[in-house]
Order: C-alpha cells, then sequence, then structure tokens
C-alpha cells in the first residue's frame, strides 16, 4: 500500500494505491536449535527460534507490520496448528521479525518442513490520521527453510522395583518368616535399558546399606537374608540410582513385645488436675531391638473391668523412633472415686509418615486377627487410685471415743 493524499489549506483528502507485486521474504536464521523435544511436564529443549523480514522485490524496502504464518509441514500434512503460542508472526516497521515457538505435547515426532507464507495482510492501523488494514490476498508468496525441524519427545526414566516380584506399589505384600530371603529387583531403562550402572539397596527401618549391583540390560538384583536382627514389622526398602530411586515395603511376621516398665507414677492422683505418668518400651521379641514409629493406646478400666477410657485426657499416642514412651496423663473431674487399671496396648499399626520425609511414607494397619504377632498390651504395675477432693471426711476423739454426729 502506498499512501496518496491532497491538501488544499486545512482541507485534505487521502487514498492508497497498492503495487501489485510479490515481496521477497529473506530467512535470516533458523530454526535454532534444529531438534526440540515437544511440550510436556518436565520437558527442556522445548523451544525454536526463527528470523527474517520481507522486502519489496525491487527496491528492498521493508513491508512493514505485515502478517506471516509459520508452517509446520510432514509428509504433505499441515501440522502448523500445533505451533504454539500460534501460528502467526507480525513484523515491525522494518518488515523483520525474530520469534520463538514450541509445540504441543502430542505433536507427531519426527522431521518437519518450515515455510513462511505471506498472504497480503498488512496492518496500517498504527497510522495516526489514516489507519487501515488491507487484506490483499492476490499479493502473495512463500519462503521455505533449508534446514528441517526435528520434533522429539522427552525420553522418560523408567525405574521399576520388585520385592519377591511384587510390584513397588503393593506396599503390605511380601510378608515374611524371620531368616527367609527377599529378592530386591529393579528395571532401569532411559529411552534404551540401561547397562552398567550401579544399584544401591537400602533398608531404611534399620539403617542398613545393603549393597550395590551393576544392571545387565536394564536389570539388576540383590538377596537380602533376614536373620535373628532383622526387626519385626514394616521394612522400607528403597533401591537409588545417582539421584533417582524407587521404593517399597516387606513385612518381616515375627512377634513384638510392649512393656510398661515404670507406672502409674504417682499411683494416687486427684481428678480433674493431678497427672500420673507411664513409661515403657516396645520392643522385637527375639532380639530386644526397638520397633519404630508405632501407635499405641491407652485403656482404663474400672473395679468390673468395664472399660471407662473416655476418662483419660489422651488414648491414642504415636511414638517416634526410639520405641520408648514416656507420657503423662489425667483423668476428669467425673472420674469415680476407686481403683482403675490401666492397660497399654500396640495393635498392629505403624505410622511411617511421622516424620514425613521424602518417601512420603506409608501407614501399616494391619489386621491383628491374621497378624496375631502384631499386638501386645501390658498393665500398668500398680492400679490407679483416683480421689475426689472435695470428699472430705473429719474424725473427732474424745479420750480416745469417737464422737457421735
Amino acid at each position: 500500500p502506498n499512501l496518496l493524499y491532497a491538501k488544499i489549506g486545512i482541507e485534505e483528502n487521502y487514498t492508497y494505491f497498492i503495487l501489485n507485486e510479490e515481496p521477497t521474504i529473506n530467512i535470516l536464521s533458523g530454526p535454532t536449535p534444529r531438534e526440540i523435544n515437544r511440550t510436556g511436564a518436565g520437558a527442556s529443549n522445548t523451544i525454536f527460534n526463527i528470523e527474517g523480514e520481507i522486502l519489496d522485490k525491487t527496491n528492498n524496502n521493508p513491508i512493514k507490520y505485515s502478517e506471516l504464518n509459520l508452517k509446520l509441514l510432514k509428509g504433505g500434512t499441515d501440522y502448523s496448528a500445533y505451533l504454539m503460542p500460534s501460528s502467526t508472526i507480525w513484523t515491525d516497521f522494518n518488515g523483520y521479525f525474530n520469534y520463538n515457538f514450541e509445540v504441543a505435547s502430542n505433536t507427531p515426532t519426527g522431521n518437519y518442513t518450515l515455510r513462511l507464507d505471506f498472504n497480503g495482510t498488512i496492518d496500517y492501523n498504527w497510522h495516526p490520521v489514516y489507519p487501515t488494514l488491507f487484506n490483499l490476498p492476490y499479493i502473495n508468496t512463500s519462503s521455505t527453510f533449508s534446514n528441517e525441524l526435528k520434533v522429539t519427545t522427552l525420553t522418560t526414566l523408567l525405574f521399576n522395583f520388585w520385592i519377591n516380584g511384587t510390584t513397588f506399589d503393593d506396599y503390605y505384600q511380601p510378608v515374611i518368616n524371620r531368616n527367609e530371603n527377599v529378592n530386591l529387583s529393579v528395571y532401569l531403562e532411559w529411552g534404551d535399558p540401561l547397562d552398567n550402572e550401579d544399584i544401591d539397596f537400602y533398608d531404611l527401618t534399620q539403617d542398613i546399606f545393603l549393597g550395590t549391583v551393576q544392571t545387565n540390560n536394564g536389570r539388576a538384583s540383590l538377596i537380602y537374608n533376614t536373620n535373628a536382627s532383622t526387626v519385626a514389622g514394616p521394612h522400607l526398602i528403597y533401591a537409588k540410582w545417582g539421584s533417582n530411586y524407587n521404593y517399597s515395603y516387606f513385612t518381616l511376621n515375627d512377634n513384638i513385645t510392649l512393656d510398661v516398665q515404670v507406672g502409674p507414677s504417682p499411683n494416687q492422683i486427684n481428678r480433674g488436675g493431678e497427672t500420673f505418668t507411664l513409661q515403657g518400651t516396645i520392643s522385637d521379641a527375639s532380639n530386644g531391638k526397638p520397633i519404630k514409629f508405632t501407635e499405641i493406646y491407652i485403656a482404663l478400666f474400672d473395679d468390673t473391668m468395664t472399660d471407662v477410657s473416655y476418662y483419660l485426657s489422651s488414648n491414642w499416642f504415636q511414638l517416634d523412633d526410639t520405641g520408648t514412651f514416656d507420657l503423662t496423663l489425667s483423668v476428669d473431674s467425673g472420674t469415680p472415686a476407686i481403683n482403675f487399671t490401666i492397660n497399654v496396648g500396640f495393635y498392629g499399626v505403624f505410622i511411617y509418615s511421622f516424620p514425613n520425609n521424602q518417601f512420603n511414607e506409608f501407614n501399616f494397619y494391619f489386621d491383628i486377627l491374621t497378624y496375631s504377632n502384631f499386638t501386645s498390651n501390658d498393665n500398668g504395675n500398680f492400679e490407679l487410685k483416683v480421689i475426689d477432693p472435695d470428699d472430705i471426711a473429719i474424725q473427732f476423739w474424745v479420750d480416745d471415743n469417737p464422737a457421735l454426729s
């Protein structure tokens, strides 16, 4: 478009004439780089750049503020709709453009031809006096890039882990007895199976490094021999390759013992205020090692052995990795002034999410009818005597003879 206008005094008029001549698209660079990944979670190297200009074919003047369209072509099919953010390019005042593009996550992989099309759209709305948008489809041209764009997909790491053939996400299996073995197996693939890579195996529950095995065609396995020192309960096992890991659990089904060692202390308290303590341990019955991150329940029974645990200030407690407890409790003001039996019980609950670590660990709630080894309880060393502080009796004697009321 070429602007013409006439002016007499303060009066003027204008028009445009169109020079019908095909312009030239000069590709200055691109695609850069020539190979990208399509977009997706965790993808990198997804952007490519193109640079160029559109000029008058005769005098090399810029065709400013013109619209170009980038075409993504493969095998006679137009995939331009996969371009992000869109396939549209606008030149500046100098007819120049420099654009970055990506391709959608579902773009078919392979080599693509890039082509720039000009279809006669020129935006003169920038003009302060004579704004006009031109659509001149009879003035058109195209230019094809000499280099193709290769679109690939991000290769993801496949890190599979099994314990005795059980997949990593089945945390309740396998279950073994003491002195039995578990087979820890890994398959590692990153596009292709990885060979001669070191896989480290750990028992995080007991803080044991189990060994290193190299992969062969992506596979590595290690036999973990349990013995007298292996702790009963779930074992968090993980396999590590560099900064990558996978994990799961196996369960050693053996006897666990809870022992109340101190308490209730004192064994006589006022209701509705004073406190007493209970101290004890929960451990492997075979080797005495602490059982980590269990949950215990404190029960209260009256003189008829009726469960009246609701009188206690708390009932459920989560233990840490020491397997010990040191609890301070009280009873409410409505508790009868009688003697009570205190019972501390473990009923197959392991709170491995406490503390929550890098594995976002799993909590286990074993059925104690099936896993009877995972239940144990013990009474306090004394009965707990609860006193009513308001029940005051005054006794009076005269010459060693009780006075009558």
